[in-house]
């Protein structure tokens, strides 16, 4: 920990040492600038806070304006039950007829599956 107070004394020399050493017009330059700082109008706290909330309720408003859409597209109608049964039916119907048709099992298929 004396290490650290070493280096804590040698940078407040440095600097007492620059700030001893600055010429008139940089400590008035900074002066000016200081006191420019210092009277300019402080942000209300509303003002630093308008961004996110304004931010916040353009998400809000997106996502009710939307969500609906995405709900509603996503919903399966009567219409489409009633396709999806027929799909259903035709498929069924196929599997049935292929079940009954006839197969010819005449030829040699010897070392096949």
């Amino acid at each position: 920990m004396n290490s650290h107070d070493d280096i804590s004394n040698k940078s407040r020399a440095l600097f007492e040492h620059s700030v001893a050493t600055l010429d008139v017009a940089t400590a008035n330059r900074l002066r000016l600038m200081r006191r420019d700082t210092l009277s300019q109008k402080t942000p209300s706290r509303l003002r630093t806070f308008l961004i996110p909330i304004s931010a916040s309720l353009a998400i809000a408003l997106g996502i009710a304006l939307f969500l609906p859409q995405f709900q509603t597209s996503q919903a399966i109608t009567e219409q489409d039950t009633v396709y999806i049964s027929t799909e259903d039916d035709a498929d069924a119907d196929m599997l049935t007829w292929l079940a009954d048709a006839p197969v010819n099992t005449s030829f040699n298929t010897k070392g096949s599956l």
